[in-house]
Formats: C-alpha cells, sequence, structure tokens
C-alpha cells in the first residue's frame, strides 16, 4: 500500500512539475501547434463531422493553452466552407470553424486560418482545379479570403496563411497579392 500511494505521489509530482515550453512573443516568436481535422477526408466531400473529419474539442484547445502554445493553426476545407465558388459560407461548417476559433481566442490562443487546398479547389468529385485557371478564376481565391477577412476583421489574433503548400501554381503572386 506504502509502495502504491509513493508511486502515485511520484506519478503526481512528475506531472506537476513538468516543464513547459515558452514563447517570446516581443520577438515575433511563437510556439504552436497545428489542430487538423476539419480538413480530413478531402476525397469524400462534403462529408460529415465525426465520420470524414472533425473539428478540435474545447479540451483539446485547452490542453494546448495549458502547454503554453501561444497560436494554433486550424486548417480547413475550402470546398466545405465555400461549396459554390464565390458563393455563400456553408453555415454549418462555418460554424465548426467560428467555434473553434472562439474557444482558441478565449482561451488567449492566435489563430492562423489555412485553406489546405494545395492551389485548388475541388469542384466534384476528383476534378480538382488550379486556383488561376477558367474554372477556378482567381477572383473565386479572392471572394474566399474578402469573406473571411470581413469575419475576422477585428480580431489580430486572426491571422491567414492564403494558401497551404501551392504546387503547380505558375502565377500565383498575383493571386496572393489580390487576395
Amino acid at each position: 500500500m506504502v509502495a502504491s500511494l509513493a508511486l502515485a505521489a511520484t506519478a503526481a509530482l512528475a506531472v506537476a512539475t513538468e516543464p513547459r515550453a515558452t514563447a517570446d512573443t516581443a520577438f515575433g516568436f511563437h510556439l504552436g501547434v497545428n489542430a487538423a481535422g476539419l480538413e480530413f477526408a478531402e476525397g469524400n466531400f462534403p462529408g460529415a463531422l465525426g465520420t470524414n473529419y472533425v473539428a478540435p474539442t474545447a479540451a483539446e484547445i485547452g490542453y494546448y493553452a495549458g502547454k503554453n502554445m501561444t497560436i494554433v493553426r486550424l486548417p480547413f476545407a475550402w470546398e466545405r466552407l465555400q461549396p459554390t465558388l464565390s458563393g455563400a459560407f456553408d453555415p454549418t461548417y462555418l460554424g465548426y470553424i467560428q467555434t473553434a476559433v472562439s474557444t482558441m481566442r478565449s482561451n488567449g490562443l492566435m489563430v492562423l486560418l489555412d485553406p489546405h487546398n494545395y492551389s485548388m479547389y475541388r469542384l466534384s468529385g476528383q476534378n480538382r482545379r488550379h486556383i488561376g485557371t477558367s474554372s477556378v478564376p482567381a477572383s473565386a481565391f479572392v471572394d474566399l479570403w474578402s469573406r473571411l477577412a470581413d469575419l475576422y476583421k477585428g480580431d489580430a489574433g486572426v491571422v491567414f496563411g492564403l494558401m497551404n503548400e501551392p504546387v503547380q501554381w505558375d502565377d500565383y503572386g498575383e493571386e496572393l497579392q489580390c487576395a
């Protein structure tokens, strides 16, 4: 019994004294984590929360904050957020993003919104086209970011990663500047 109590006390002490990371935000150094999930199952659109993709939970977000993280990257699928190019945002999927952002911000975390699309948009099934083509004009990409910027313009703690891993995007500079 005493050995069990000693082991439990040692384990509790180890957890209580676990080192925490530190960030130096005055110099732009942040500690961050990627809250992957909303972009999952890229071959299954629109998909369903809990079946094809997941959203970060309040417990996960609290854990990140408790580990002294200062920023969380929140990847998402452009097609789920905006099922029609230059169309309205899907209110349910937008709600998942807004809930995550709100919870992160209330935990003192910055948020980096990240369309995880590799410079493409999925028109249907496996039919993906690059931004800047006639199928996915740059204006659609600008529309996405104009809408997101309008939603978060009052919160300096929400920053934008314009596009995750742009590939085979020959003239992306102009589109990124427009966005």
